[in-house]
């Protein structure tokens, strides 16, 4: 299992290199955060890895911040809907006083993760809602992003279970560990098939 999910790291960085090599082929606003979102994941499980035996959960409370922001400034960008855009930004102020207080009241700093799955699935169905109202929802399967959100809603839902028992302290079986692994896994294989396939559809 521990080999499975050191093998994360990799996806992880694979993605992060098709995506810098296929920039000048999508590249736009919200792709540079999606970029963002591979390079901040990448960082987090390095360090979380390095800091493992003495304690990491500062690592990824930290990181809550840096996924948060690359979520929100991917949708916020990509959605052209003006109400859309003000879901994200009001909901960005509501998150971002909370991640604040944290600091103040540690306690909530085992909740912040948790709370950033209710607040970022919203952005991925308002992007949805968006293309299905659009003339590009006839071409939905040749758009990036519309692959990009299913692999990020795969990862939020699938997960969201996992985290919650994790960071509350109930999650004891180790075993069960390697469902978010998977997902992470998952999620990394929809972003790099899609790299290259609609890399050469746009060609």
């Amino acid at each position: 299992m521990d080999t499975f999910q050191d093998s994360i790291i990799y996806f992880e960085i694979i993605s992060l290199i098709l995506a810098l090599v296929l920039i000048n082929s999508f590249k736009s606003k919200h792709y540079y955060f999606f970029i963002a979102y591979i390079f901040f994941a990448i960082v987090a499980d390095g360090v979380g890895d390095y800091f493992a035996e003495n304690g990491n959960f500062w690592v990824f409370n930290l990181y809550t911040f840096f996924e948060y922001s690359s979520v929100a400034g991917i949708y916020y960008f990509l959605n052209k809907n003006s109400f859309s855009k003000k879901v994200i930004f009001y909901s960005s102020i509501i998150f971002y006083s909370i991640y604040a207080i944290s600091f103040i009241y540690t306690q909530l700093q085992s909740y912040t993760v948790i709370i950033l799955h209710f607040f970022v699935v919203p952005f991925l169905f308002l992007f949805l809602q968006e293309l299905l109202n659009s003339e590009k929802i006839i071409n939905y399967k040749k758009q990036l992003f519309f692959w990009i959100t299913v692999g990020l809603l795969l990862y939020y839902f699938g997960t969201l279970p996992f985290v919650t028992m994790s960071f509350i302290g109930r999650l004891q079986n180790r075993i069960l560990f390697i469902v978010p692994a998977i997902l992470v896994v998952i999620m990394h294989f929809i972003f790099i098939v899609n790299l290259i396939w609609l890399r050469k559809v746009r060609k």
